[in-house]
């Protein structure tokens, strides 16, 4: 399986907690049962994505600042 480029990792990870956050104001404007559900399984799946995918693509460990000018705390390698 190819992995997914860092960068397109990194919008799909910011377009679910976006989707989450306007679920959530939703939620707390109507106080829809629905949209609260949508609300934490679209936490859950963006913290799961984040630990499963968002790494280093040099040494594989999970790092914070993801900004393609930033190099890996591990490994010391440019990340994309």
């Amino acid at each position: 399986m190819k992995k997914m480029p860092l960068a397109a990792a990194r919008r799909l990870f910011d377009g679910l907690v976006i989707a989450m956050l306007l679920c959530a104001v939703l939620f707390t404007l109507s106080n829809n049962f629905f949209l609260g559900c949508a609300v934490i399984l679209l936490g859950l799946a963006a913290t799961a994505f984040h630990f499963a995918v968002l790494r280093c693509p040099h040494c594989g460990k999970s790092v914070r600042e993801l900004r393609p000018d930033k190099t890996c705390p591990y490994c010391g390698k440019k990340v994309e």
